[in-house]
């Protein structure tokens, strides 16, 4: 074998067997030096990758230094040594440490100087800390961030000359604790002055008028009001939706913003470009769901002038059929003004069951299931049937619905039902069958026509039978319901108000033949007080029956009750108003309830709510408003959930009377209204 071959065999062991490094630091607290360890990890691999060296151990020394300096120490000193070949030493002196401590704000009051405040705060909240001190490290340089992101909240809320600045920060030599006091001075508060909108240099006056006047488009009365980013933006948004509903898909708008004199005006300088028309739509990629049902989603625009929201609208609602996995429009513009389409359909599993399970301190445990399909036939008809048991009794039910009957954005939906109930005093059954017909007038506004036949049988359980009304009969009914709803949040609302108007006329016949007019209604109210912090939330609901004959002829299950988790919570569900001779409700004709609530966030989903319930429930709808009015008091806890709020609350009574209970807890699922 050559001599140098036998060198070379005899050194690749040493090179192949090389030691990484070991890094140690001495002159922390073990958890703060694993911490840090842990936090340069990555940082660090390729220092302990090799074998312990000068050059290693101070690159080292160097980042463990400067995230010293981010964890708030204001002078460091951290050396190496090698104390053998493969340890890496590192010696901390990490001297005194400065922290974040009151951050506050002159200049300024209420909810919008805590806004200010906040936003300094934040900016030094978000250094990530080395260390495992909980207190916050203050950071000189994070200052510029704090005061540029305090200034811009000021001018996003319309003050448009304010300047936030930060004299000398105090540091308490003993604590170490940094004293934040910062200097606003927000200015004027800006308004809005009517947009000027120059299509091609010449003023548009269809559009410059509609935004000054509220009555053309009152959705966007905003003239007059505070120069906000959210106003401006939406008033830009505004100018862009006339011209894409009006065909000009491809305008080019650009924003200029004068601010002067207590006054911002806005100018829009658009270049419309082509007006396009809508031409062919195309399907594609559909199995099951019908080509044609699809299709005629689009039938009114051919040959219209191009709508792009109108035109996205019609793909969100039927996404909102729940038969498709995706959808995706494609537009080929042509070069004479139209826009063709092609509707890529992607469908989704169309069936499946559902379980669901509660509990009600009226209800008591709820279980809960069904099947349901979102395309019979191929229609996009959505069946469901589902049943749902609890302490009350059954519920059975089954529907179709035709989301676009006719063709048309109506709803139309045959159901059949099945349902028992044990109230207190009387235990009813009533099956049956019913249509409804919903009709969207626009994005607010719903009007649903209801009809429905079923038999009902009421019997005993206390109550006399001769106070119960009719104890079997056939229920016939016609109902209108009007809704006008401006929440900006079906579920969870915190903005905006609600409207809801029923009427309705029925007839009874059994064992006592009766006629009957019907009419309910709500208005609800909701403000931020804090924005996403907290809010007012305001109701008013009465309603009226009025038979053909005496009350006593009205069957008891037509009349309205009072009193519960919805109504004035001082009660028990249904407790309210007047009482059978068995001492059980025995419902009225007439009622109103009125609540408001305010709810504040404790931390996360959860909420506290404070709030007052009042109302009344009248025996005779002549007497309507004029029983003894019930107040309530009570505090209660709410976990918002998709599904609504999960509630625990308690209402006390404001002035009972004899014989009224003292409060009532209530345990449940659903807004209050």
């Amino acid at each position: 074998m050559p001599r140098h071959l036998v060198i070379l065999v005899l050194l690749l062991p040493s090179v192949l067997t090389t030691d990484a490094a070991d890094l140690r630091i001495d002159g922390m607290r073990p958890a703060a030096a694993t911490n840090a360890l842990n936090f340069l990890r990555d940082r660090l691999e390729y220092v302990k990758e090799g074998s312990a060296s000068s050059s290693r151990a101070d690159d080292a020394a160097f980042l463990l230094e400067r995230h010293l300096i981010q964890s708030g120490y204001n002078s460091p000193e951290v050396t190496w040594s090698l104390p053998n070949k493969t340890t890496i030493l590192l010696t901390v002196d990490p001297g005194d440490r400065s922290t974040l401590g009151k951050v506050r704000v002159e200049g300024m009051t209420g909810p919008l100087a805590e806004e200010v405040r906040t936003q300094i705060q934040s900016a030094h909240k978000e250094v990530k800390r080395l260390l495992v001190e909980e207190s916050v490290p203050y950071l000189p340089e994070r200052n510029a961030e704090a005061l540029a992101n305090a200034t811009n909240l000021l001018k996003s809320k319309g003050y448009w000359d304010a300047a936030v600045t930060l004299p000398t920060p105090e540091r308490d030599a003993a604590t170490g604790a940094v004293t934040l006091v910062a200097s606003a001075q927000p200015g004027p508060l800006y308004h809005l002055a009517p947009p000027v909108i120059l299509e091609r240099g010449t003023p548009n006056q269809e559009l410059n008028t509609s935004l000054a006047d509220p009555k053309v488009d009152p959705k966007v009365d905003l003239v007059g009001e505070p120069a906000t980013t959210t106003e401006i933006n939406l008033i830009r948004a505004t100018v862009e939706k006339h011209y894409r509903k009006n065909g000009f898909q491809f305008a080019e708008v650009d924003m200029e913003i004068l601010h002067k004199d207590g006054s911002t005006q806005l100018t829009f300088r658009v270049t419309p470009g082509r007006q396009f028309r809508v031409g062919n739509f195309e399907i594609v990629g559909n199995e099951e769901v019908k080509t044609r049902r699809i299709a005629e989603r689009f039938d009114e625009f051919p040959g219209s002038k191009y709508n792009a929201d109108k035109v996205d609208d019609r793909i969100k609602q039927l996404f909102g059929t729940g038969a498709f996995q995706t959808l995706r429009l494609d537009p080929f513009p042509t070069e004479d003004g139209i826009i063709d389409f092609t509707l890529h359909v992607k469908e989704g599993k169309p069936e499946g069951y559902y379980a669901h399970v509660g509990a009600g301190s009226y209800e008591g445990f709820i279980l809960g299931g069904g099947y349901y399909h979102r395309n019979i036939f191929g229609n996009l008809w959505n069946f469901s049937t589902g049943f749902e048991i609890s302490s009350l009794g059954l519920l059975g039910d089954v529907r179709v619905t035709d989301p676009w009957f006719l063709g048309r954005d109506m709803r139309f939906t045959p159901r059949a039902f099945l349902l028992t109930r044990s109230y207190d005093g009387y235990d009813k059954f009533e099956g049956g069958l019913g249509t409804s017909l919903e009709w969207d007038v626009n994005e607010y506004y719903t009007i649903a026509l209801e009809l429905q036949n079923s038999f009902v049988s009421v019997s005993s359980d206390g109550i006399p039978t001769a106070e119960l009304g009719p104890n079997n009969y056939s229920l016939t009914t016609l109902g209108l319901r009007q809704v006008y709803d401006r929440r900006n949040d079906p579920i969870l609302p915190s903005r905006g108000y609600y409207l809801e108007l029923e009427t309705g006329l029925g007839l009874a016949v059994g064992d006592g033949d009766i006629s009957f007019s019907r009419i309910e209604g709500q208005l609800a109210a909701f403000q931020p007080v804090i924005e996403d912090v907290s809010h007012l939330a305001a109701s008013l609901r009465g309603g009226m029956i009025i038979p053909s004959g005496d009350t006593e002829e009205l069957p008891i299950d037509l009349r309205f009750f009072s009193g519960g988790a919805n109504s004035v919570r001082s009660f028990t569900e249904r407790d309210l108003g007047p009482k059978a001779s068995s001492g059980d409700p025995r419902g009225g004709e007439a009622y109103w309830t009125a609540n408001l609530e305010y709810i504040h966030t404790i931390k996360g989903p959860l909420r506290g709510v404070v709030f007052l319930d009042a109302g009344t429930l009248s025996p005779d709808h002549s007497q309507f408003g004029e029983g003894v009015i019930k107040y309530a008091a009570g505090l209660g806890l709410r976990l918002d959930l998709p599904i609504g709020p999960v509630r625990l609350e308690y209402g006390h009574a404001l002035s009972p009377d004899e014989g009224d209970p003292s409060g009532a807890f209530h345990f449940a699922i659903g807004a209050t209204f």
